[in-house]
């Protein structure tokens, strides 16, 4: 995780015409190890927190209307400030204490991956348009650079002041945070729809053919390749120098990180698109038949299993010994990680494909209504 630094961004809010409002924040924002800046939270993309105190039961302290829909992607959040992109392509700023809006930047293209924020600068991706990733710098209110990839459906990593992100032109780009350099591009061929992950020297990311690649982080030198005989639509997580990753033949792999040998692989008799989740031992899955599964990272044999009675297309979530998922059945779940039993669960009025995360207290996630929920336990 980054350094604690603080920065002092000076705010108001401008539009200049229809298209394009643009807006700079008004608080002292310190960044901190407790943030949540990337999907994933680490660049190993464990979807773990694990400094969170978040226990049950949950109130709701908030919801706000933003009036479009959201993705099975999440949230960012750095010092109180909520960053979300939509599907109208319009990216908010939102005050997570109490749900007001600092202001928004619209761009007219959807966001359907999780964005990134890093010292005074969101950076974003959206599925089309001239231009289709952005570094926008809220401290100045305006966009610092912007690329063209061909579309955007990867979530931005960051590493020693270097982005790294997939485009649906097939190039995996590694760029200068502060100025958009390109400072290497890996061709794979294919689009790429998964998010990179990162650990020790290796960059891992997967293409829309079925193959995932590991890449040295400061060269793009190919380390290995290993082929997995179905399409990758979810991305790799990285634990203890082993890649966990899913694929539409329904089987969730287990890689050697190191030398990209098959360690084990399971059948979970459903296409997977959702990343998974780690923490020690266990590693949790989401499926679109509606199962959460927790499996051993050893061997991949099962736990427990967690049936929410409709698709689950998020991301699951762990804090606290935790594990929280949304679902299509209108339900966001608090499980236990040690057995899978129900510990808390909140009915909204709509689907739910967003991923949950969790700040400190707080849990986070829109549902189908364009409602963007806040929680929060008091202990």
């Amino acid at each position: 995780m980054s350094k604690i630094f603080s920065l002092s961004i000076v705010i108001f809010v401008s539009f200049f015409n229809l298209q394009c409002s643009f807006f700079k924040l008004t608080k002292v924002v310190r960044y901190s190890e407790n943030d949540w800046t990337m999907f994933g939270g680490t660049p190993s993309r464990s979807n773990f927190n694990p400094t969170s105190k978040i226990s049950t039961p949950l109130q709701l302290l908030w919801t706000r209307d933003i009036d479009a829909g959201i993705s099975n992607g999440s949230a960012v959040i750095s010092d109180s400030v909520v960053f979300i992109g939509t599907l109208q392509g319009e990216i908010f700023a939102i005050n997570i204490n109490n749900g007001k809006i600092f202001g928004s930047k619209k761009i007219s293209s959807p966001i359907s991956s999780t964005p990134l924020v890093h010292s005074n600068t969101l950076y974003f991706g959206t599925e089309n348009g001239k231009e289709n990733f952005y570094a926008y710098d809220f401290s100045l209110g305006g966009i610092r650079w912007k690329k063209d990839f061909q579309g955007v459906l990867s979530s931005p990593l960051l590493y020693d002041n270097k982005i790294y992100v997939g485009g649906m032109d097939g190039n995996l780009y590694c760029m200068n945070s502060y100025n958009g350099e390109i400072l290497w591009q890996y061709k794979t061929q294919y689009s790429i729809r998964s998010s990179p992950a990162l650990q020790d020297s290796s960059l891992i990311c997967a293409n829309e053919k079925g193959e995932v690649f590991a890449l040295h982080f400061q060269t793009g030198k190919l380390q290995w390749k290993y082929k997995i005989p179905s399409s990758i639509f979810s991305s790799p997580i990285i634990h203890n120098s082993t890649v966990f990753i899913g694929a539409r033949d329904s089987s969730l792999y287990s890689i050697n990180k190191n030398i990209g040998t098959l360690q084990w692989k399971k059948n979970l008799g459903t296409y997977i698109i959702s990343t998974s989740a780690v923490k020690d031992s266990l590693l949790v899955i989401s499926l679109v038949n509606g199962n959460l599964k927790a499996l051993s990272v050893n061997d991949g044999k099962e736990v427990w299993n967690f049936y929410t009675t409709a698709p689950i297309s998020s991301t699951p979530h762990i804090a606290n010994n935790l594990i929280f998922v949304t679902s299509l059945d209108t339900y966001i779940y608090a499980l236990s990680l040690e057995n899978g039993n129900v510990v808390w669960k909140y009915k909204t009025e709509n689907k739910i494909k967003n991923s949950p995360i969790v700040w400190n207290n707080f849990l986070l996630f829109a549902n189908d209504d364009q409602l963007l929920y806040c929680f929060h336990s008091s202990k």
